[in-house]
Parts: C-alpha cells; sequence; structure tokens
C-alpha cells in the first residue's frame, strides 16, 4: 500500500497506466505468467517445506526478497 501512494505520488501517469493496464499488448501472457509463477512458487515452497527442515526452508524464504532486491540494484 506505501509503495502504491509512493509511486502515486511521483509518477502518477505510470501509476495509471499500471493500473488500467493499457500499452501492455499480449495482456493474456501477463495473466498467465502471474498464475503460473504464483501457483510453481507456492508448490516448489510446499516442496521444500517437505523435503528440508522447516527453519532452513523458512529462512530461505524470508531471505528471498533481498536477494531479488540486490539483483535488481
Amino acid at each position: 500500500m506505501t509503495v502504491a501512494l509512493v509511486v502515486a505520488v511521483f509518477k502518477s501517469s505510470e501509476f495509471k497506466q499500471a493500473l488500467t493496464l493499457r500499452g501492455i499488448s499480449g495482456k493474456q501472457w501477463f495473466f498467465a505468467a502471474v498464475f503460473l509463477g504464483t501457483f510453481l512458487g507456492l508448490w516448489l515452497q510446499l516442496g521444500a517445506v517437505k523435503y528440508t527442515d522447516p527453519a532452513i526452508a523458512q529462512t530461505i524464504f524470508a531471505t528471498a526478497p533481498l536477494i531479488v532486491m540486490s539483483i535488481g540494484l
């Protein structure tokens, strides 16, 4: 929610475009990727908890956003 407010203040035109998905070709691919990404992410998460120690799996899940943020910089 906070990120959405920051984006709305600083970049209102891109925020409106993101909300309406205008200018994105192949919207069906976008929604398929969102669905499959969520499904595969949860499925792999359950597999990790099943086959490893839950404490280790939770640590990896908790640090995943930090790894993604470091890649994005």
